[in-house]
């Protein structure tokens, strides 16, 4: 509940500071890492069945943000494509993010919150073409 005011507290300085709320994905992403940046307690978390239950309130608030953008961006959406969609992503990221505590942080929140807004936006196929595209 804590982690939850934190986010919801930063959401609404931010909002102050300008006219629009934190745009990009990925900085949302970074924010929400940065406000549950607690090592220890992402671990406990993550290594129960209920890290979903955790989650939701922040992934409420994400759909929401989500929802916003893409009608404002694209117009008149299904209601059930945009559900969809925020699934497909809030799964996704999930398991990055599980991923990443599992393997004991090694990337940067900064380094997570790119590829997570990559794999997100732009999808398994062209994060893998431009990764093989560094070696």
């Amino acid at each position: 509940e804590e982690l939850i005011n934190k986010y919801l507290d930063y959401l609404k300085y931010e909002k102050k500071l300008s006219d629009n709320t934190i745009e990009s994905y990925k900085e949302n992403i970074y924010v929400f890492l940065d406000c549950i940046n607690n090592k220890d307690l992402l671990k406990i978390v993550f290594k129960t069945q209920n890290h979903i239950y955790f989650l939701n309130d922040f992934l409420d608030i994400a759909y929401e943000k989500c929802k916003n953008k893409w009608t404002r961006d694209i117009g008149n959406l299904d209601e059930k494509d945009i559900e969809f969609a925020a699934t497909f992503i809030f799964n996704g990221a999930i398991g990055v993010i599980n991923y990443w505590v599992q393997n004991d942080f090694l990337e940067s929140v900064d380094d997570i919150s790119t590829i997570i807004e990559e794999l997100s936006y732009n999808g398994i196929k062209s994060y893998l073409y431009h990764e093989k595209k560094k070696d």
